[in-house]
């Protein structure tokens, strides 16, 4: 399995707070079947210059010599926060693509629903006029009273992909991300199920094959290996990713 989404790398974010977690948490990971990390630190536009951005990529060079120690390999990227502040990291072209493709990941703030942050959709217009794709983070977290398929379905004609957390299918963020999790991956809009691992232990650590499981129970084996397998190898390969296969049987037609 890949994961693409990861605050692995220790002391960059509030994500792993030392370098003995981020050992035990690659264990955790090959202990899983994960062969592939995307370290994705929290790129904030007024907390992060171009210094700092060469002291984020120091670390991960650090951590990726500590990954290969456990046969996990490390890519580089970032998970770039979407505000007013965006502007200036992409003008001045600090941030971090995905193992440098052409896919973003990008986040909003998860404690506002989408529809109270002004201006959602030129953030994400930006990143495109930059010349990337963006990979929304964990997009069933932005909407706190239900799916507004709407907005779904406008981000999909757009071409952006579909990021879903595994704490969110797990219910880990209650019953109403849950859902919207879940409705995402069976009506096909789903591209990739991500860790967002921030510790070694508790809710969000760098496991999958948990929600792997529980995907090729509700979905089938060939959606839950395009979700955690094909297409986050094709982003990283700065490949075309493919859309959700339906269940056999899970569509039925209408008499």
């Amino acid at each position: 399995m890949i994961d693409i989404h990861s605050h692995i790398v220790w002391g960059l974010d509030d994500g792993m707070p030392d370098e003995s977690g981020m050992r035990t948490a690659f264990q955790m990971a090959k202990e899983d079947g994960i062969k592939i990390i995307c370290s994705t630190p929290h790129f904030i536009g007024n907390q992060l210059n171009k210094d700092k951005f060469k002291e984020v990529r120091n670390r991960q060079r650090e951590a990726r010599k500590i990954s290969d120690e456990y046969g996990i390999q490390l890519a580089f990227g970032c998970e770039l926060f979407l505000n007013a502040d965006v502007y200036q990291l992409l003008e001045e072209n600090v941030f971090e693509s995905l193992n440098q493709s052409r896919y973003i990941l990008c986040e909003f703030d998860v404690r506002k629903d989408i529809h109270k942050i002004e201006d959602f959709n030129e953030y994400l217009y930006e990143i495109e006029v930059k010349g990337y794709i963006p990979c929304i983070a964990h997009v069933e977290r932005y909407f706190q009273d239900g799916l507004d398929l709407e907005i779904i379905e406008d981000w999909k004609e757009k071409g952006y992909v579909f990021q879903v957390n595994r704490s969110s299918l797990l219910g880990i963020h209650g019953s109403t991300i849950e859902k919207n999790a879940w409705e995402l991956l069976k009506k096909g809009y789903a591209h990739v199920i991500a860790s967002d691992c921030h510790r070694a232990s508790g809710r969000r650590v760098s496991v999958l094959s948990d929600v792997y499981e529980k995907v090729e129970k509700k979905m089938g084996k060939e959606n839950a290996e395009l979700l955690m397998v094909e297409n986050p190898y094709a982003i990283l390969s700065n490949r075309d990713i493919k859309e959700m296969r339906p269940k056999k049987g899970f569509f039925r037609r209408k008499s």
